[in-house]
């Protein structure tokens, strides 16, 4: 086993978490490494972003529309999208005013899929990323989450 995550961590397609059993999809852009949890499951912000300190990282933090481009490129290109893929961007306790659960920090301008952010039903708190852009969407729902780390590993 030990051998085998060596060498797939050597090819940079795919990290096993024997910790948390689970499997990730890697990629490098811009300084950064971006960790997409492969397998689909409920999300839980605060989880979900522990999880993510477990790689010195945090749930991803799009700092303008550029890095929001490039995450949509790799997803669409890959096609990883399929599911919900969560990012660390909130408004839960200051609707309407999103920021990010790790840095605090407000969400900067990025492109929203159109008519959003629409808070349906006064349930949408969590935001994700997706082809068209980003969305507000339940923090419950099924899908992946990605995980930012400020080096390349």
């Amino acid at each position: 086993m030990h051998l085998q995550l060596v060498f797939l961590l050597f090819l940079g397609i795919l990290i096993v978490s024997p910790a948390q059993g689970a499997t990730y999809w890697k990629f490098k852009m811009d300084g950064h490494t971006y960790v997409v949890r492969k397998e689909v499951q409920p999300f839980d912000i605060n989880k979900m972003n522990d999880i993510c300190k477990t790689f010195n990282g945090y749930l991803l933090e799009l700092n303008n529309k550029s890095e929001q481009a490039g995450v949509r490129k790799y997803l669409y290109r890959t096609r990883r999208f399929g599911y919900t893929v969560y990012t660390g961007f909130t408004d839960l306790g200051s609707e309407g005013k999103f920021y990010h659960i790790n840095s605090k920090k407000p969400m900067p301008k990025l492109n929203w899929k159109w008519w959003n952010p629409d808070n349906w039903k006064n349930e949408e708190h969590c935001v994700n990323i997706g082809n068209r852009g980003v969305n507000d969407l339940r923090c419950n729902a099924t899908g992946r989450y990605i995980c930012e780390i400020d080096y390349y590993f």
